[in-house]
């Protein structure tokens, strides 16, 4: 075997090898970044359901209201 082809195959092996490196780096990233993703989802929906909660009281108290301000007339 001739060295430049030794040569050749040697940096062929690195620069798949740094590759597969990277590849499993940006993995690693994207799936911490999808993980903090679903917990700020879960965060946003758990506010969302305490507002409609709240919107749902103040509708109830409203008809309420409106209920006995009409008696009173």
């Amino acid at each position: 075997m001739d060295v430049s082809t030794v040569i050749t195959i040697c940096g062929f092996i690195l620069t798949i090898s740094v590759n597969v490196a990277l590849v499993a780096r940006w993995s690693g990233k994207t799936t911490a970044q999808i993980s903090a993703m679903q917990e700020d989802i879960r965060r946003l929906e758990k506010k969302q359901d305490e507002s409609n909660k709240v919107k749902e009281r103040i509708a109830v108290c409203e008809e309420i209201l409106k209920r006995m301000l009409q008696g009173t007339e």
